[in-house]
């Protein structure tokens, strides 16, 4: 703890009303000032634009689900690669990816892409 920290501690055990109201006048100050500051609407990125291009031409996007893997190292590896040797096929999957691995060596993202077909 600096000394700075500290004096701001010891201010704060002396003065407990005063921190107390300083709190919400704070967050008053900082909710007044967010609505003065002038918001601008984000402009469409490539992939807003391709969607766009998609609707247009009428192709349809299967919907897609991202699991998170977080296991790492050659054991998870292992095991990620039985459990997708030992999926069950389903009507509802149409496709699952490969883990992707971080910079890290950290497993990341696993894609399950959605059957566009309708279940009777």
């Amino acid at each position: 703890m600096t000394e700075f920290d500290s004096r701001v501690a010891r201010w704060r055990i002396r003065h407990p009303w005063w921190a107390t109201g300083l709190w919400p006048a704070s967050v008053a100050t900082t909710v007044v000032l967010d609505g003065m500051v002038e918001n601008k609407q984000a402009e469409f990125s490539e992939f807003a634009r391709a969607e766009e291009l998609q609707e247009a031409v009428g192709l349809e996007r299967p919907p897609v689900e991202g699991v998170l893997v977080t296991p790492g190292g050659p054991e998870g590896r292992a095991a990620i690669q039985d459990a997708l040797a030992r999926r069950v096929p389903l009507s509802e999957v149409a496709e699952v990816g490969g883990p992707v691995p971080s910079p890290a060596g950290v497993l990341g993202p696993v894609t399950v892409m959605a059957s566009t077909q309708r279940r009777n």
